[in-house]
Parts: structure tokens; C-alpha cells; sequence
């Protein structure tokens, strides 16, 4: 990865004055393509499945005007079929986009900061999609997978990919790389720090907040249960957000009683479940309750 960031980032991210109109204008990555966008660096890894990634710069077109910018660390996990990888021909691969609060979970998981990695996607109108990753045998040559997950068409989709040592030390770096095409200015040893700092364990992403009046009971203070592991309050928040919204049944009541009353890996078990849209776990936990 030879790249001069302090150059691309005053070269690509940073309009300049110039355009139709006397606009500020951006610097296309790719000048025939500028929606389509390109790679200041990139790396395919091999193994039971196929996983490029790259540091990707794009610009959405305004008419004839390139006046916007976005940016993003771009995975992109291919099936392998018969020996042969897909790769871009896969009907059936899954793309992420990460930002970098994303990024800096990966780093986290990749660099053994964290011990599991679940990040959700979620988007108006789109199937949930999810990308996670499970520490195996850490004494062994990789022993660290990710997976792709999605519910494209109604249909379940998932992409496993076992990394290798190298391949980890990789995406590891295009982590610090994206970042470093951001904020330039500081070293690689204060942005590992930072994203260090900012990955952590939590799994819990509700695809909306609550609209309506109702308060939410994990916001008022509660009886401390000395036998119960603390929840993480967002796991609780994200629960009742889902609950509230999402969840056909809607019931209240039982909402409460899991808030105050499940440890907290079935709580976020629940918060995944209904995440993907999937509430039997919900029926029959309020059943139970």
C-alpha cells in the first residue's frame, strides 16, 4: 500500500473551484467512470470462498457536475463453485460498504481487541444484512472467519470466509488506510489507538427509533438484581425500539418482562432475530414470560 495520503486526500476529497458555473468540483478517482469510482488499494484473498477489498472512492454525478464525494472500505465476499471463484460475475455476492465507526469494529475484531464482530446494516425499503465473525482455533494458521449474511428477494443468503494470517494482516491495513485517507495528518499509531478505542462489543442495531410517545421503561432507573449480569443499556433500548415497531405482536407488557428479566445473550439473540425479521424467538419467549 504506497500511497501518499496526504496527496489523495487533497487530490480527491476536497473540492476546488473550477466547475460549470464557477462550482467546486471534485477530482474523479475514476475520470470515465466517476459513479462507478475506483481503488486507492485493494487485495483478494482466496480460500473457500473469495473476498476482495479495497479503500473505495466514488462521485455521484450531478448532471455535468462531479460536486459530491463518498468514500468507504468496499467488501465484497464471492461464492467459490466447482474450484473456480465467481468473484464479480456472483449473482449471489454480498457488497458492504463500511464507514468508518465499521471500519473501526473490524480493526478491532481483526487485531484480537474484540472477541466477536456482528455489524448490521440496515436500510428503508432493503432486507437486513449483516456481517459477523467468529474466532476459531487462534493456535492454527487463520483460525478467524467472516461471514456475510442477507435476506436479498426473501431468500437467505450467506457467504463464509475462513482468513488466513496474511489475509487478516491485510484488511487489517486497509482499516488504518481508509482511515489515514480521511485524517492524513495522524500517524498510524494514533489511528490503531482510535480505532482500538471505538470498536467494541456492541452487537445491537435497531433499524429505527421509536416515533411514538410511549417511554421507554429501560431509560427509568430499575431494582438492581445482584444475580443477573448487567444488560448493556443499549441492547435494551435497541429491544424495545424493535419491539415497539417492528414486531407484529407489539405487546408491551411482555416487552418489559423481557427487558427486566433476560440475561443479556438472549436479549441480543432476540435484537438479531428481529433485526432479520424473524419473531418466532419473540412469540415464544413472551409466551414463556
Amino acid at each position: 500500500m504506497n500511497i501518499d495520503f496526504n496527496a489523495a486526500n487533497s487530490m480527491y476529497l476536497v473540492a476546488k473551484p473550477g466547475g460549470p458555473e464557477g462550482a467546486w468540483v471534485y477530482t474523479p478517482l475514476n475520470v470515465k467512470a466517476p459513479r462507478t469510482g475506483g481503488y486507492l488499494s485493494s487485495h483478494q484473498a482466496f480460500g473457500n470462498a473469495g473476498l476482495f477489498f479495497g479503500i473505495h472512492i466514488y462521485n455521484p454525478v450531478n448532471g455535468n457536475k462531479v460536486d459530491k464525494v463518498g468514500h468507504s472500505l468496499q467488501l465484497c465476499f464471492s461464492n467459490k463453485v466447482d474450484g473456480s471463484y465467481l468473484l464479480g460475475n456472483d449473482e449471489q455476492k454480498e457488497v458492504f460498504n463500511l464507514d468508518i465507526g465499521a471500519a473501526a469494529r473490524l480493526y478491532s475484531f481483526l487485531t484480537n481487541k474484540s472477541a466477536s464482530l456482528v455489524i448490521v446494516f440496515s436500510r428503508p425499503g432493503m432486507a437486513v444484512r449483516r456481517l459477523t465473525g467468529e474466532r476459531l482455533d487462534t493456535s492454527s494458521d487463520g483460525g478467524l472467519t467472516l461471514i456475510a449474511v442477507s435476506g436479498r428477494g426473501g431468500e437467505y443468503n450467506k457467504i463464509s470466509m475462513s482468513l488466513s494470517r496474511s489475509d487478516q494482516v491485510n484488511l487489517a491495513l486497509h482499516c488504518l488506510g481508509y482511515v489515514r485517507l480521511l485524517y492524513p495528518s495522524l500517524s498510524d499509531t494514533a489511528i490503531g489507538e482510535v480505532l482500538i478505542a471505538c470498536g467494541d462489543d456492541f452487537r445491537a442495531c435497531a433499524e429505527n427509533a421509536p416515533d411514538d410517545h410511549t417511554a421507554n421503561p429501560a431509560d427509568l432507573p430499575r431494582t438492581a438484581d445482584t444475580h443477573r449480569k448487567p444488560v448493556n443499556p443499549n441492547v435494551s433500548k435497541a429491544l424495545w425500539a424493535i419491539g415497539n415497531k417492528k414486531w407484529p405482536r407489539r405487546d408491551l407488557a411482555a416487552l418489559r418482562k423481557m427487558q427486566e428479566t433476560l440475561p443479556p445473550d438472549e436479549l441480543q439473540a432476540l435484537v438479531d432475530a428481529g433485526n432479520a425479521g424473524d419473531f418466532s424467538a419473540w412469540d415464544s419467549t413472551a409466551d414463556r414470560l
